[in-house]
């Protein structure tokens, strides 16, 4: 079966009020997002979690965080971990692969008393 993975922001943590190398003052900046990436096959299912942090010495190109969604901050996480000193983001659906083909592989070696 092939497997599918989902990747997502679960929570955003911020600054209530943060200001850059330039001294430039924003309210509610995003510095960092827990991810998930889930792997499913069938009925079977394995997620992990972790935690990335952004680079908050430019707010010049600032997205407020009303105009953030999902999607967007998932790409800029998925960034991140794919950056050469992160690995890539092959790496990390391995973790969750390994466990799912684990699940599989122990419930059809389950053995049943009657």
């Amino acid at each position: 079966m092939a497997i599918e993975y989902t990747w997502r922001v679960a929570k955003l943590k911020k600054h209530p009020t943060y200001t850059d190398s330039s001294n430039i003052t924003r309210s509610d900046v995003v510095k960092a997002a827990l991810w998930e990436v889930t792997a499913t096959t069938g009925s079977f299912s394995s997620s992990f979690q972790g935690t990335v942090g952004f680079n908050l010495t430019d707010l010049s190109n600032y997205t407020e965080l009303e105009n953030l969604d999902n999607p967007t901050v998932t790409e800029w996480v998925k960034e991140i971990l794919s950056a050469p000193t992160s690995g890539s983001l092959s790496d990390w659906e391995e973790i969750v692969r390994d466990d799912v083909n684990y699940k599989i592989s122990s419930s059809l070696n389950a053995s049943f008393d009657f």
